[in-house]
């Protein structure tokens, strides 16, 4: 018998690479300073590595390229919309693992000219899950597909403004909203409230493969405490964001998810996900809660969603574009929010048409339909988020070992706490991430986010700015070299803290979203800049 290696086997090849172009950091700088230190606005070809966020950069699998080839580009249900509603209905109702039985039939079966959706989907449409079909989709339509996440936020925050009570304040709890979702909330005139539970400690980086304290979960005696004090009518919703990307990315629990839906639904409250990470808070249920172990990414997620009413996703970590927002027909969120007269979804439907285009499309082209339809489906492949936790870990593992403090992650991403990296708590606006990352940029060519006081200002009702800066690994486009260099560009950084500059906000201080738009510049030391 072969002797076991003590390093684990390669589970992709790559065929397709793209070279690098090495800047100086003269170049970089001048680049910061054209486009006013906003880490948005710096062009992405003066990077070695961007690590500013996984959505839409992650590699595209060889069965999404053979997917694109068959892409249809008709206005009306393109054979990608059914292929999308059929995947969706796998992945989140299912329990199916990998493309089902429609999506591998358009790929690699069934000729273009033959092709006819199922006699089910034209007789006897699916209805009373998440994707309704045929006529159900036209009289009660609950599946809205949209260009990303944030057009999903849209829908769903501007569609429920347009049926509820004008005059009344409306509250959406949440274990820790993210920029763009609170940002639409409040742009709708309603009032997030952030409530996570604060009380768990990290996890010692030395655990993090074999144990986990689930710092995502909503807090449930504030979240009880809460509906007591404003009454079930005033509660929009509760929100939970599977990963919480607020809260350095740590997941819910399943018994979390379970109780926050039976409180919520004892109200006649919905339940919606921010669902961005889904597949990585599955692999957490998976990884870290015992009774799961045995049970299949595909099936967590089935039953995950069991416990919602309603869910935004970006299709963004799976594919290149793509979002979509979807509710369960006649469920707790689609009674609530409608009428004899007004259903929820067809007011939705006309804000997507206007907004977006054809619902058989939503925005998109029919190749990215098809990308979509199977990226959501790989998703849950077990191999594939294995080889991606597995890179994110050792890449937190490797900046403990290069002595940089304050890391953490629960495998979705790599968070980095400000104050415990510059060793003191200092004032929110010092923006001292902002400072890090920038200096990040300019020296090594290595961008990653700030989240904190610079891009959370507000922490909302009952909540709190966190202070971390974020390390987001796409999906299968970095490799170990990567990943060496920017350890070794942090911990360089780490070493000479007290050269970090504070930021200024020269203009956009008041802008929503203003990590976005806004402008900084750097305040050096007295000692001057650091020189590479």
């Amino acid at each position: 018998m072969a002797h076991q290696l003590s390093v684990p086997a390669p589970s992709q090849w790559s065929y397709i690479v793209r070279t690098t172009r090495v800047a100086t950091p003269a170049d970089r700088e001048a680049a910061l300073e054209a486009c006013d230190y906003n880490l948005f606005a710096y062009p992405a070809s003066l990077l070695i590595a961007d690590f500013l966020s996984a959505g839409g950069c992650s590699a595209a699998s060889d069965v999404q390229w053979a997917a694109l080839m068959r892409g249809d580009e008709a206005y009306g249900r393109n054979h990608g919309y059914f292929a999308l509603l059929d995947a969706v209905r796998d992945v989140f109702e299912r329990g199916v693992e990998l493309p089902g039985g429609l999506c591998r039939r358009l790929i690699v079966n069934e000729p273009n000219p033959t092709w006819r959706p199922d006699e089910a989907a034209l007789s006897d449409p699916p209805c009373g899950g998440f994707a309704n079909g045929g006529h159900h989709q036209l009289v009660r339509p609950n599946f809205f597909i949209t260009p990303q996440q944030r057009c999903a936020e849209f829908l769903l925050f501007n569609g429920l403004r347009k049926v509820v009570d004008p005059e009344r304040q409306y509250y959406i709890p949440s274990n820790g909203f993210f920029d763009t979702t609170e940002a639409h909330a409040r742009d709708c005139r309603f009032v997030p409230v952030n409530m996570v539970d604060q009380s768990r400690p990290n996890v010692p980086m030395s655990q993090v493969r074999t144990h986990n304290n689930f710092k995502g979960d909503i807090d449930l005696a504030k979240l009880k405490a809460f509906i007591a004090e404003k009454g079930a009518e005033s509660i929009l919703f509760v929100m939970l964001t599977l990963t919480n990307s607020r809260e350095a990315g740590h997941p819910v629990s399943m018994r979390n998810i379970v109780e926050t839906a039976e409180l919520a639904h004892s109200h006649n409250i919905p339940v919606v996900f921010d669902a961005a990470r889904f597949a990585l808070n599955a692999w957490a249920i998976h990884t870290y809660e015992d009774q799961y172990k045995a049970m299949s990414i595909a099936q967590i997620v089935k039953e995950m969603f069991a416990h919602c009413d309603a869910f935004v996703v970006g299709c963004k970590n799976s594919s290149n574009a793509g979002g979509f927002l979807s509710f369960r027909d006649q469920g707790v969120f689609h009674k609530r929010f409608s009428t004899k007269t007004r259903d929820v979804g067809i007011v939705i439907k006309e804000m997507q048409i206007l907004s977006y285009g054809n619902d058989s499309y939503g925005g998109l082209s029919g190749r990215d339909i098809m990308a979509m339809a199977v990226g959501i489906s790989q998703l849950t492949d077990a191999v594939r988020l294995e080889r991606h936790v597995n890179q994110t870990l050792t890449f937190a593992e490797r900046l403990v070992a290069a002595g940089v403090p304050g890391v953490m992650t629960s495998g979705s991403a790599v968070y980095v706490d400000v104050d415990e990296f510059f060793g003191a708590r200092s004032a929110p606006e010092d923006y001292r991430g902002m400072g890090l990352v920038s200096e990040l940029i300019r020296l090594y060519g290595v961008r990653i986010a700030e989240i904190g006081p610079f891009t959370f200002p507000k922490g909302g009702e009952l909540g709190h700015s966190p202070n971390y800066v974020r390390i987001s690994v796409p999906f299968g486009t970095y490799s170990d070299e990567h990943i060496l260099y920017a350890v070794a560009a942090i911990a360089e950084l780490h070493r000479n803290k007290e050269r970090l500059p504070k930021m200024k906000i020269v203009f956009g201080e008041r802008l929503n979203l203003r990590h976005f738009q806004a402008g900084l510049k750097p305040i050096y030391p007295a000692e001057g800049k650091l020189v590479d």
